[in-house]
């Protein structure tokens, strides 16, 4: 027996009525047990919000010393979308990146790489969230301000343009489903381009828009943190659904169509422009598509959206 013994089982017996084999052990006294198990919370994002405060601190701190007029929003979503959204194809959707405060902000934070920055989970899927494309998409929000109606080249930084590589998709491999909307909506929001993580990216980045728009004393960072603390994320269809179309049903289709045909409105010459431009450099394998197709992927994200609303 080694000095340091606990527990020494020495004897295993049959109870006489109740046939239940039981073992019979001393106790050097050594190790006295437990009497409860207390389970410990751990916040999967701690690590992500710490990150978040320092990178809005920064912000501030750039703004501060050197009389930038670019918001701190701002600059905190050109910090996470610098690596994966800084292409020329990006600036008219989100405009340029501010190389200034990047070398600012990332010597500071000790950044050079994507794999830097820490990771933000969906407290109600668990899902990882996109967080480069999130902040990219809410970018493109913060950089042109609420969309109008069905003219908002803002979309094309989010949810329309993910919509469209469906569209792509859906044609590439439409032999594969007995139609063109049968396919789409197989893609739309579910896989390929634009998958399930891309949809809960593009959405989440307009709900967090529209709390900063309404909020507007309240600091990215916290606004960031109380979505993914509480429970606005299981809600994000609903809400998505409320701030972009007013929970209509209709409006959304109809102008998710009116979007991929062109735009309308006082920004229509600019969102075509745009939505131009975002063919070329992201649809590259099938760039234009029929008026018909339109239709059929407005309706499939419309049912998207109905559906987990």
């Amino acid at each position: 027996m080694p000095e340091n013994w606990s527990f020494d089982q020495f004897n295993e017996f049959t109870g006489a009525s109740t046939g239940i084999d039981m073992d019979q052990v001393a106790v050097s006294g050594k190790d006295n047990g437990v009497s409860k198990v207390t389970k410990v919370n751990i916040n999967p994002n701690a690590a992500f919000f710490t990150q978040l405060q320092q990178v809005e601190d920064q912000a501030y701190s750039y703004i501060s010393g050197e009389s930038s007029s670019t918001p701190a929003e701002q600059l905190v979503t050109q910090f996470y979308r610098q690596f994966s959204y800084s292409s020329p194809s990006w600036a008219p959707l989100a405009g340029g990146l501010n190389t200034s405060w990047l070398a600012f902000a990332n010597s500071a934070l000790h950044v050079s790489k994507e794999s830097d920055f820490e990771t933000l989970y969906d407290s109600t899927t668990g899902i990882k969230i996109g967080l480069p494309h999130m902040m990219a998409s809410l970018n493109a929000l913060l950089f042109w301000g609420e969309p109008q109606s069905a003219s908002g080249i803002q979309d094309l930084g989010g949810w329309c343009g993910d919509l469209l590589t469906s569209i792509e998709d859906a044609h590439l491999n439409q032999k594969k489903y007995g139609s063109f909307y049968e396919s789409i909506t197989a893609y739309v929001g579910n896989k390929g381009q634009f998958g399930r993580e891309d949809l809960v990216d593009d959405l989440d980045a307009l709900n967090v828009y529209s709390t900063i728009h309404s909020q507007n004393n309240q600091t990215i960072s916290k606004i960031i943190k109380t979505y993914y603390t509480g429970n606005e994320s299981s809600v994000r269809f609903n809400s998505y659904l409320s701030n972009r179309f007013d929970d209509d049903l209709d409006s959304l289709q109809n102008d998710t169509y009116t979007l991929l045909k062109g735009g309308t409105g006082s920004w229509g010459a600019a969102y075509k422009t745009a939505l131009l431009a975002f063919k070329k450099f992201k649809l590259q394998k099938y760039p234009s598509y029929t008026d018909s197709e339109a239709k059929d992927a407005a309706k499939a994200f419309r049912k998207l959206i109905e559906q987990n609303a």
